[in-house]
């Protein structure tokens, strides 16, 4: 009896190439994935970072800003020792939104911005350096927050003293009317809030309108977010009287 062999094959030269491309498309397709999901992470980090630096930075602004002109009523009049509660010496205009202000606040703390111990009037100044928020209190200066870029300061000035503001204005136009700064009834504050790392696949320039002025970024791929508040004065001596 004769028995039949089925002759073995092995697969083709064709079909091993098909397999190779399918197995080429499919390494594609998740590699793909995977770099989708890696950039979509990447940015909502770069989202969280910015807001939660932006929030906190205007928090801290607010805090102590709201102060300015705050003298104890128990060791004297009201704002006596602290009428220029809008300190001009350390309060400057950028000259445009490509820079940035600075703005220096005085009044009567055991403390001053970097949790130092002091005894009487504090100077507090905020600048921005080296893309963070800092304050400088004359002996040096620390940062606050990382990840501002640009920091802008326009003063309310209360011209009828009923405590809401009339007008806003530049730190150039208070300096060169010394008087309105006994009038500042409010501080708008605007910042811009840039993410430590890239999430933009291409760089690429970004644009926000300050002050009525357009502020425009460097080229790069970071995430940038525009933030801004109104604090106003509830201590300003003139106000409340001295």
């Amino acid at each position: 009896m004769k028995i039949m062999r089925k002759k073995q094959q092995g697969f083709t030269l064709i079909e091993y190439m098909v397999a190779i491309t399918i197995g080429l498309i499919l390494l594609a397709g998740l590699g793909s994935f995977f770099l989708g999901m890696n950039n979509s992470v990447r940015a909502q980090r770069a989202i969280s970072e910015v807001q939660e630096n932006g929030r906190f930075a205007l928090y801290f602004l607010t805090t102590d800003i709201q102060k300015a002109g705050w003298k104890d009523p128990e060791t004297g009049v009201i704002g006596g020792s602290t009428r220029n509660y809008i300190d001009l010496a350390g309060t400057s205009d950028g000259n445009g939104a490509d820079s940035t202000d600075t703005v220096a606040i005085r009044y009567e703390s055991g403390a001053n911005c970097l949790g130092e111990e002091v005894t009487g009037v504090v100077v507090n100044q905020y600048l921005v350096e080296d893309d963070s928020l800092k304050c400088n209190t004359g002996a040096r200066s620390e940062p606050i927050i990382d990840g501002v870029e640009a920091l802008h300061f326009t003063y309310g000035i209360d011209v009828n003293i009923d405590g809401s503001p009339d007008k806003y204005v530049s730190a150039t136009e208070l300096l060169a009317s010394p008087e309105e700064a006994e009038d500042v009834a409010s501080v708008k504050v605007t910042m811009v809030l840039v993410s430590d790392t890239d999430v933009s696949s291409t760089s690429r320039t970004q644009s926000f309108t300050i002050n009525g002025q357009t502020y425009t970024t460097a080229s790069d791929k970071k995430l940038r977010r525009l933030f801004s508040t109104t604090i106003f004065l509830p201590n300003r001596p003139k106000f409340i009287g001295s």
